[in-house]
């Protein structure tokens, strides 16, 4: 299981490509409730380093960094007690908000959700959001 140090300590070495602002948690009376982590589509990085993350490699991180407009949406989720609270939308227009102050971010992409949760399908079509591929889960007895 996951504990607070352990998620501390993720969230440190994510830093460089997780910007706090568009990082949201919400709690409901003090108690964890809902959450979403973003990142820097870091492939729009990479492709500058060669694969060579050196020195020069780093410094280049730094500096591509600064041009990446595209956020990932990595994780996203919300305690079952406060589902069909509005949190999701919340966590959502706070994002949306927290974007007015970074004008070079032109997209978002949610990594993926799973063909299992129509609940966030909906949401999201209902944002008029664009679905560009599809991940299909299966399953085999064995």
């Amino acid at each position: 299981p996951m504990t607070l140090e352990k998620i501390r300590m993720r969230m440190k070495l994510m830093k460089a490509i997780a910007p706090g602002d568009l990082n949201v948690f919400c709690y409901v009376d003090g108690k964890p409730a809902a959450f979403q982590i973003m990142v820097l589509d870091v492939n729009q990085i990479f492709k500058h380093l060669n694969g060579k993350l050196n020195l020069i490699g780093k410094l280049k991180f730094l500096w591509y960094r600064k041009k990446v407009d595209r956020i990932r949406a990595i994780v996203f989720g919300i305690v079952p007690e406060h589902h069909n609270k509005g949190l999701g939308l919340g966590l959502i227009m706070t994002y949306y908000d927290n974007l007015a102050n970074r004008p070079i971010i032109k997209s978002t992409e949610l990594a993926w959700i799973g063909d299992f949760n129509p609940k966030m399908h909906s949401m999201f079509e209902s944002m008029g959001a664009e679905k560009i591929k599809m991940h299909y889960t299966y399953s085999k007895q064995i």
